[in-house]
């Protein structure tokens, strides 16, 4: 087992997972305790990660697949050629490349044959890593309790950390019909990170979102036959208990969380009293017309280019906050508009294309996948609120899982071995077994 192509590869996943989790680390820890970021630390982890991805690729000899994959082989030559452009336009390449790391990430993941590493191993290290984050955010809440109620510095130390939350949860929608230590892990992890957020952050959108994620648990575990009422009694208690604590961190802070809520609220109304328009009042209404309005020139059919924001969003927002180019506001939070923004219509539906082709190969995995779906709404949900706009831990882990459904089929990953394309089913006194399925061309 210890010489088998299966645990050579997870070892290297595990790796992978490992490596952007130490980068993350440094980043943060440089930015908060140095007061400035690594010199080309992001070009760094870009490269040490894809180098990372590419031994996976020559262990497994899947460079060949790049060719066969005309979904894959479209997309990747146009996003280098969207790259070139925002290079040509914009000369902000340390903000291209950073950009570029995501849009390569997608399709490299998805090359990865079915079932080619441990996907036990994987969420081990993935409930590891998030039970990290608990401790840490605790530990710093503990040496730092002003960032309580306070949102620029809970986010100031919280949110890197926060980033390994995505395991948690891939890990409850998964083991929500088979109750397990990992499906633990992934509760206590989203209540937690609702109940810090939410309360502790008065963010807004965490609390919500850790509330869709309950909601879509509970639902996947009150359908399920495979878990007993006891389970279920147990988890909705939990939950229950969760929200009690969540009231009383309100209760006895109310004046604190009131006070940022309603500043929030205040200053929206404040603006809209000035103004008379709802678009001025609020920063994420504004970023949207701004997009909206680039439509008539055609400038999104084909995309402004990787690094685009940098740029566009400069004259829009930047001389309203000092003029300096660093101070520009670089994002749209919707993911979605943020995408067609830079590689444009054309090559959101190119990346679409690509997505639709590959889930096409596993309908058998995602009938009735109940864990997967919901895994796909909260994704969708996430990325319409927040986003992620470059290569975190979260990034990885969100869009690895959302590429992959098998990975949702951990039992029949761990029985069956993958075979060569064209090898017929094994034989066993004298009547074929089922092959494994998907067939594929992992050598």
């Amino acid at each position: 087992m210890k010489n088998s192509p299966i645990h050579r590869n997870t070892l290297i996943i595990i790796g992978l997972l490992l490596v952007a989790s130490l980068f993350q680390l440094l980043l943060y820890l440089s930015g908060r305790i140095l007061d400035r970021d690594i010199p080309l630390g992001n070009l760094a982890f870009g490269v040490t990660f894809f180098g990372i991805l590419a031994v996976y690729y020559y262990k497994n000899n899947l460079w060949p697949r790049i060719a066969q994959h005309r979904w894959v082989l479209l997309f990747l030559l146009y996003i280098g050629i969207s790259y070139i452009w925002g290079l040509y336009r914009f000369r902000t390449p340390t903000t291209a490349t950073f950009d570029l790391w995501l849009f390569a990430y997608i399709p490299a993941v998805l090359l990865i044959p079915a079932f080619s590493f441990s996907a036990r191993a994987f969420d081990a290290c993935l409930a590891v890593l998030v039970g990290v984050y608990i401790v840490l955010a605790v530990f710093l809440i503990g040496a730092f309790p002003e960032t309580l109620y306070n949102r620029e510095e809970f986010s100031h130390f919280i949110r890197a950390p926060a980033m390994l939350n995505a395991g948690g949860i891939y890990l409850l929608f998964k083991y929500a019909s088979r109750i397990s230590i990992f499906t633990l892990v992934g509760l206590i992890s989203v209540l937690f990170d609702g109940i810090l957020h939410g309360v502790g952050g008065a963010f807004r959108g965490r609390l919500i979102l850790a509330l869709l994620a309950l909601v879509l648990f509970f639902l996947i575990l009150m359908r399920s036959t495979k878990v007993g009422f006891g389970w279920k009694f147990l988890s909705l208690g939990m939950g229950a208990i969760a929200c009690a604590v969540a009231l009383f961190l309100v209760a006895t802070r109310f004046q604190e969380q009131y006070y940022v809520v309603a500043e929030r609220l205040t200053s929206i109304t404040d603006k809209f009293a000035l103004t008379g328009d709802v678009v001025a009042s609020d920063g994420r209404l504004k970023e949207a017309e701004y997009f909206f309005s680039l439509y008539p020139n055609r400038k999104l059919i084909l995309g402004h280019g990787i690094g685009a924001l940098w740029y566009d969003f400069y004259g829009i927002f930047g001389a309203k906050i000092g003029g300096t180019f660093a101070g520009a506001r670089t994002m749209l939070h919707i993911n979605w508009l943020h995408i067609v923004f830079k590689i444009g219509i054309v090559g959101f539906l190119l990346l679409l294309g690509m997505l639709v082709s590959h889930w096409r190969k596993h309908l058998g995995i995602l009938k009735q996948n109940w864990g997967w779906w919901a895994f796909v709404i909260y994704y969708c949900a996430w990325t319409t609120y927040y986003g992620d706009k470059e290569l975190t831990v979260r990034s990885i882990v969100f869009l690895m899982v959302l590429v992959h459904p098998w990975l949702f089929r951990t039992a029949p990953a761990e029985q069956r071995r993958p075979v060569p394309m064209g090898v017929g089913p094994p034989v066993r006194h004298g009547r074929p077994q089922r092959p494994p399925l998907p067939a594929h061309p992992y050598r």
